[in-house]
């Protein structure tokens, strides 16, 4: 099991998180569009958190997708 429970992809726009929830559901990738943890983003905005075992999966389906990603973060 992962050291991490959950992860998190930050994305450039709230868009682009209902876009990207939608093609890893799409491919059997449990995901919930949370806020941004304050202590990753000061930003106010929303997030994708997935379950870490899930990441690289979701990482090749976004980026076949062309969805571009800000940054990813584990979470304890």
């Amino acid at each position: 099991m992962s050291e991490h429970q959950y992860t998190i992809l930050l994305v450039y726009s709230s868009s682009y998180a209902v876009r990207a929830e939608k093609i890893l559901r799409k491919e059997g990738i449990d995901t919930k569009m949370i806020p941004i943890p304050r202590h990753i983003s000061s930003n106010c905005g929303v997030c994708v958190r997935i379950h870490t075992d899930d990441v690289n999966d979701a990482l090749e389906v976004l980026d076949n997708s062309n969805l571009p990603l800000d940054g990813v973060y584990n979470l304890d």
